[in-house]
């Protein structure tokens, strides 16, 4: 990513980056978009919007949905099925009797 100190956000791109923010926290459960909650900056939304010229919110949640979300969706069912052995295991975590 570009330098994040050099990195100017326009009054749109703060729009945008604000209605992926909202539509990740919306969807915070839906394989994913919890990583761009937790884990990523205004800054970091932004350089990614710019850089791939998304220039309305609709788009840029629809990259960040296909490019970038489904991706830790996989890796974490990856790591869900590595650690539990499979996803039913898992749903059943909490059960009583696997305690």
């Amino acid at each position: 990513m570009q330098d994040q100190c050099n990195f100017i956000m326009t009054e749109e791109t703060e729009k945008i980056v604000e209605a992926i923010k909202e539509h990740a926290q919306e969807h915070y459960d839906e394989g994913g978009w919890d990583v761009v909650v937790e884990c990523w900056e205004d800054v970091d939304i932004a350089q990614v919007v710019t850089n791939e010229t998304l220039l309305c919110a609709e788009w840029a949640i629809k990259y960040f949905e296909e490019e970038l979300v489904s991706a830790w969706s996989e890796r974490q069912m990856d790591a869900i099925i590595c650690g539990y052995g499979s996803m039913e295991a898992y749903e059943r975590r909490g059960d009583e009797f696997l305690r």
